[in-house]
């Protein structure tokens, strides 16, 4: 089996595992690199003949393609053969879009194709709400995946975590794409928002490359460190969705980075609507994003899938790709984005 250069692979809907874009047919390989997921820390990795590869989060690193009562038990089938069977007390989730989530004895996440969550609800389980399913009698509670967290929308929850120094988000630098992808959009001379901005290295970065670049925060604190530290450049304590109020229409991009992961994910699509709203007709969004299976945050975890069906009703995609290798600040968990106000 050949990996590609960043020794990455990717799981689609169908339980498929992708490498580069060509799914792999060899059940034997598939089965093995399936069993040997594991989670590291937000990131799912895999093992094979001693490497260690990157299972980057599309969807979940596992999708449960069909399900079987076994007595006691429910079996959930994956593709290539491989199988586990879970109790039927085990814990099932609902995402935002009401597809069944859960995680397997080794804590993987996994997720289960349509066809399996039909299946799971004409032979196994009776539902009349997105609320709770019935076996055998016995009631039981679906959970929302992402765990919410309100206290992301208060900004003494930020302040307080920067007069901590516990900012582990912060790179204390600018991100590095912005070394990478930057030149190959060749933009011109543009009025840049980094909301989020918190102690400003990006913001800086942006002047620095000519563009007119302000930064937003509603962390005083954040605001504070990054006035003392980048004295030639603009920075605005206030929040995002405040400030998409007073400035409709006002800037040419909005330059995303760590914001979308730290807030409550109830929030997601306030935010985005908020970003399309600062936006001039025909301005972008260009962004960083942090793609990873983590349910609690922050920061919260997001999969592709979702993030470009978060995105659809306000921006058109033009360009949607891994940061992988030196672009990258995260191995393993970063996506850069490139997308048009529609």
């Amino acid at each position: 089996m050949n990996l590609n250069a960043g020794k990455t692979l990717q799981v689609n809907f169908l339980g498929e595992i992708l490498l580069g874009d060509e799914p792999l047919n060899d059940p034997k390989i598939g089965a093995d690199l399936l069993e040997s997921f594991y989670m590291a820390g937000r990131v799912c990795k895999a093992s094979y003949s001693d490497e260690k590869i990157f299972v980057e989060a599309y969807t979940f690193p596992l999708v449960v393609i069909d399900v079987e009562r076994k007595k006691e038990k429910i079996e959930l089938k994956f593709n290539y053969g491989l199988s586990e069977e879970l109790p039927l007390s085990h814990k099932f989730f609902l995402d935002d879009w009401s597809q069944i989530c859960s995680f397997n004895s080794k804590q993987v996440p996994l997720i289960f194709s349509k066809n399996a969550q039909v299946k799971f609800f004409s032979e196994i389980a009776k539902s009349d709400s997105y609320e709770l399913y019935e076996i055998d009698g016995k009631e039981y509670e679906f959970e929302d995946w992402y765990e919410e967290n309100k206290d992301t929308l208060d900004q003494k929850t930020w302040s307080a975590r920067y007069q901590e120094d516990d900012t582990p988000w912060d790179l204390s630098v600018y991100h590095p794409c912005l070394d990478w992808t930057l030149p190959r959009l060749k933009l011109s001379r543009s009025k840049v928002l980094v909301p989020g901005c918190g102690s400003g290295h990006d913001t800086a970065k942006l002047r620095g490359l000519g563009h007119r670049a302000t930064g937003l925060d509603f962390s005083e604190e954040a605001i504070n460190r990054a006035r003392k530290k980048y004295k030639d450049v603009p920075f605005l304590h206030s929040d995002v969705f405040s400030h998409a109020k007073t400035h409709q229409g006002h800037y040419d991009i909005v330059f995303e980075h760590t914001l979308f992961c730290a807030i409550d994910t109830g929030s997601r699509a306030k935010l985005i609507k908020a970003w399309s709203e600062l936006l001039k007709e025909g301005g972008h969004l260009l962004g960083a994003f942090i793609v990873c299976n983590k349910r609690v945050g922050p920061p919260f975890g997001v999969t592709e899938w979702e993030l470009e069906e978060l995105l659809s009703p306000h921006f058109k995609i033009e360009y949607w790709g891994r940061l992988r290798g030196k672009e990258s600040a995260r191995p393993g968990k970063e996506l850069f984005v490139y997308a048009r106000k529609k």
